[in-house]
């Protein structure tokens, strides 16, 4: 079927019976969307802002035929753009992963050196980090799901079939999706090389901690706790050094 256009509704507390995925940087949304749409043909359009205006273009890396019968997934990578809309007429899934990866990813080269220097980038990035899952956690939590990166490399049958569960999705795509695995992958990356470059190619899942000095990553847990223990304690524990 044709894509239909979608235009954001203004203003937004208008905005009703709507899927978002709002995802930090580098934490498996092109796996997490091409899965999906290999599984369930469930379309999706990654909705961004230029100035104060939003609009979206289409997602579909794998050129998949997808059902545009289908309520899209609207993508969203700040959390900014859903601001005034209203979290018990809308669902929400939050994708992240371990933020000391994310961190290291992007500012691992330059934060080899001076503890200060290193201080300064990671309490930018983690602030930003730390907003976006306080406002996950102010979403209705009926109309929630949390999803960890690492569990999708880890665990993903059972992932992604919670995603579906949340969606109303059937799980009849999944068994073929489990058995060709290791191909729609593979061609998911090679999709995704066109864009960015994966270091790790979803084979290990503390990379770059591993080339980290064990101090950095102490380091990096203390802020995170200094900066908001209760969310630490309620999603973020579980990637203590």
């Amino acid at each position: 079927m044709e894509a239909s256009s979608f235009v954001l509704i203004e203003p937004p507390h208008l905005v009703q019976d709507q899927i978002f995925l709002l995802s930090t940087p580098r934490s498996g949304t092109n796996l997490t969307i091409s899965s999906l749409q290999i599984i369930a043909k469930i379309p999706c359009l990654f909705v961004y802002q230029e100035g104060m205006e939003k609009s979206s273009r289409d997602e579909n890396l794998l050129l998949i035929d997808l059902d545009f019968s289908k309520k899209p997934l609207l993508r969203i990578h700040h959390y900014s753009a859903l601001k005034g809309i209203s979290s018990a007429k809308n669902r929400l899934i939050f994708l992240t992963r371990n933020p000391k990866e994310i961190f290291l990813r992007n500012f691992g080269r330059r934060g080899h050196g001076k503890k200060e220097k290193i201080r300064d980038f990671a309490f930018q990035y983690l602030n930003y980090y730390l907003k976006m899952f306080r406002f996950f956690d102010d979403w209705d939590p009926s109309r929630r799901l949390l999803v960890y990166y690492e569990d999708i490399l880890l665990f993903p049958k059972k992932t992604l079939k919670g995603i579906l569960k949340f969606l109303g999705e059937e799980e009849r795509g999944l068994s073929d999706y489990m058995n060709h695995m290791d191909a729609y992958r593979m061609r998911i990356l090679e999709s995704y090389h066109q864009q960015h470059e994966s270091k790790s190619k979803g084979k290990d899942i503390l990379y770059y901690s591993k080339q980290s000095p064990q101090r950095i990553l102490l380091e990096l847990d203390a802020m995170v706790k200094e900066m908001d223990m209760d969310l630490w304690n309620k999603y973020l524990y579980r990637f203590e050094t």
